[in-house]
């Protein structure tokens, strides 16, 4: 992983675990108003279901070639499109990460009217699909001083 500031990983993630990231491209919002994930830096606030702006410790990414995503499906993208859970374009996300499922499907998928559903879990849901291996994935992963839902793609 490459960091961005403080946070260095020193080894690329095994071919058997996954981390939950946020591929390039996705629109995160912040206290200047929307942001690209690529143009985050630290000490940038983004902002939060629950505690507001909270400002970014560190930013770390990754890339996974076709061939890396051929050998681990878990690199692969999970692909929300936009509308599913009133997301306004499409979400790409890897399939660890969570994201908060808060309409009637998720009463009548899960039991209850709010719940984190891990993105592979979403692909339950009609539209939702995994990215074929088919061109080169970049994740970023944005650690914060604690566990936030932050709002992406309007979500």
């Amino acid at each position: 992983m490459m960091p961005i500031g403080g946070w260095q990983q020193k080894k690329r993630m095994p071919a058997n675990q996954s981390i939950p990231c946020f591929t390039a491209g996705t629109i995160i919002a912040t206290r200047e108003g929307e942001k690209r994930i690529e143009d985050l830096r630290p000490s940038d606030h983004v902002v939060t279901r629950d505690s507001g702006f909270v400002q970014i410790q560190a930013i770390s990414q990754q890339s996974y070639s076709p061939a890396e995503q051929r050998l681990n499906i878990d690199f692969r993208p999970i692909v929300i499109p936009a509308g599913t859970f009133s997301n306004t374009r499409d979400l790409h996300l890897s399939p660890a990460h969570r994201l908060m499922v808060t309409d009637s499907q998720a009463e009548l998928l899960f039991g209850s009217s709010e719940v984190l559903v891990a993105a592979k879990t979403a692909l339950s849901y009609a539209w939702v699909h995994q990215q074929p291996a088919n061109f080169d994935v970049t994740y970023y992963h944005i650690l914060l001083p604690a566990h936030e839902l932050m709002m992406v793609e309007e979500m």
